[in-house]
Formats: C-alpha cells, sequence, structure tokens
C-alpha cells in the first residue's frame, strides 16, 4: 500500500503527474498534418527527459533519486489502438486532417509514476468546428466513463462495478468497450500491480473481483471502438517493452548482453522503447 500520508510520496506522485500533463500539453499543441508520429514520440520522450532532469537532484542518503520515463511517449492513430512507438527509420506514419491521435506516456519520480493518456483530432485550423459523428461518439465515450470512474475510485467501490458502467456508458453512445484494455494498480517502481480493472469482459479475461482500498493508485485506462472493440495484432512490430523479472536472461550474444545491461540500467523494472538504444 502506498502511505499516501507521507506528504514526500504525494509531493513526488505530484510531480509525476504535473511533468506529464505539460509533456502531454506540449505534444497536442504540435500535432498538425504533416507532422510524423515518431517526432511526437521523440519529442514527448525528449521533454520528459528534460523536465526530471530538473527535479530531485539532491542524493537522498548519499543515492541518487531515480526519475525519468515511465512509458514511453506513444502515438497510435486512428485505427491503430495503442503503444505505436516506432523506431525513427520505421515510421511511416504523418498526420493528415481529421485523424484522431491517441497519446499516452508516463513519467515518474522515485519510483511514483503519474501517467496521461488523450485523445485528440489532427487539424491545421484553430478555429476548426467542433467533431462530429463516430469521431465524436467514440471520444465522448472515453470521456465520460473515464469521468465516472474517477468518481467511482473510492475506498469500497468493486472493480466489476468499473467495468459495469463502462458497459453502459458505451451503450449510451453506441460504442463498445475495446477489449483487453486493462486498468492497472501501481506501486512504487511498479506500472501493473495485482489489482485491475477491466475494460470489457469476455470469455478469455474475467479477472477475480477484489476492491478498492484505502491508498490504492491506479492508472485508468478506458478505450471505446465504434467497431466490434477486438483489436487484432498489426502489420508494424512492437517497440515497446518491459524486463520480466521473474525470468532469468542468458544471454550469449556481447551486443545482447550488452543491451540488457543499459536496460538493467535505465528501465529495471519499467517499461521502454527500442528508440532509447537504436535511433
Amino acid at each position: 500500500m502506498n502511505d499516501l500520508s507521507n506528504a514526500d510520496i504525494v509531493t513526488k506522485y505530484r510531480c509525476a503527474g504535473d511533468i506529464a500533463n505539460s509533456v502531454l500539453t506540449a505534444i497536442i499543441e504540435a500535432i498538425k498534418p504533416g507532422v510524423k508520429a515518431v517526432e511526437l514520440c521523440k519529442r514527448g520522450d525528449d521533454l520528459v527527459e528534460e523536465a526530471t532532469s530538473k527535479v530531485y537532484n539532491v542524493k537522498k542518503g548519499g543515492k541518487k533519486v531515480e526519475k525519468g520515463s515511465a512509458f514511453p511517449t506513444c502515438i497510435s492513430v486512428n485505427h491503430c489502438c495503442g503503444h505505436y512507438s516506432p523506431l525513427t527509420s520505421e515510421d511511416d506514419v504523418t498526420l493528415v486532417e481529421g485523424d484522431v491521435v491517441k497519446i499516452d506516456l508516463g513519467v515518474h519520480v522515485d519510483g511514483y509514476i503519474g501517467v496521461v493518456a488523450h485523445t485528440h483530432v489532427c487539424t491545421a485550423d484553430a478555429a476548426a468546428p467542433p467533431v462530429t459523428g463516430k469521431k465524436a461518439d467514440a471520444m465522448m465515450a472515453a470521456w465520460t466513463a473515464s469521468e465516472l470512474a474517477h468518481r467511482m475510485f473510492k475506498e469500497g467501490c468493486k472493480n466489476t462495478e468499473v467495468t459495469d458502467m463502462i458497459a453502459k456508458v458505451a451503450e449510451a453512445y453506441g460504442c463498445t468497450p475495446l477489449e483487453g484494455v486493462l486498468s492497472h494498480q501501481m506501486k512504487k517502481h511498479v506500472i501493473d500491480a495485482n489489482k485491475m480493472i477491466v475494460n470489457k469482459v469476455n470469455e478469455e479475461n474475467k479477472p477475480k473481483e477484489v476492491t478498492i482500498e484505502k491508498g490504492d493508485v491506479f492508472s485508468m485506462d478506458i478505450a471505446m471502438s465504434t467497431g466490434e472493440g477486438k483489436p487484432k495484432v498489426g502489420e508494424k512490430r512492437c517497440t515497446v517493452f518491459k524486463r520480466d523479472l521473474e525470468e532469468k536472461y542468458s544471454l550469449k550474444m556481447k551486443a545482447s548482453r550488452a543491451f540488457f545491461s543499459e536496460v538493467n540500467a535505465r528501465f529495471p523494472t519499467l517499461p521502454f522503447t527500442l528508440r532509447v538504444k537504436f535511433t
């Protein structure tokens, strides 16, 4: 459990959240037709590194305070559900007018994590009329469910109650909750702890019922679809990974050992993108 009566811990959470929100704002402002997705990803990661380098620089107990990215900046466009954070050499996604752009990223200060996500419609016209149709339905469904989830997030609330609410909101907007999306409990240095809230229940994804307790910290991840809500593996390769702490790695190649050493040093428990090594 996080001791949220500890002012130092709360301050670190707030610092991580403030940085994440400021970076998110900068990315939203940079979304314009003609911009490549990888440029936005790199901009977000660079801003996180720059901002975290300016805080908590006094050593604590003779040790540096760890800080930086808790989840790489991802820019997922239109039908791409999430986690698109490509290598510079592999990106072929250039934004055009009307694209639905989903942004997510995370920041940590001393292991205390703040994550943010936002959906934005790409336009060159700052005075463009409001979004309408299916795009608006999906965006409003996700926003409404997120607002309700935050209001329900109180001691004694059950995860299944939040999942039921998401389904009702989706139905009201003629949408479908996206399968495979989970809102995870977070702990120090852990972005996906044991407790979770399922975005949509199916036969393969029925987590046990849990109760929200005092001091619990969650990242709320809610996604809606105007289709069937069943994501498929895309053609582009995955570039976002997280070390499996329960796995023992026996690496023979020198390059593999060097890469693993860098991951251990920079991202021992949190997700990272291959761009940190291969640019």
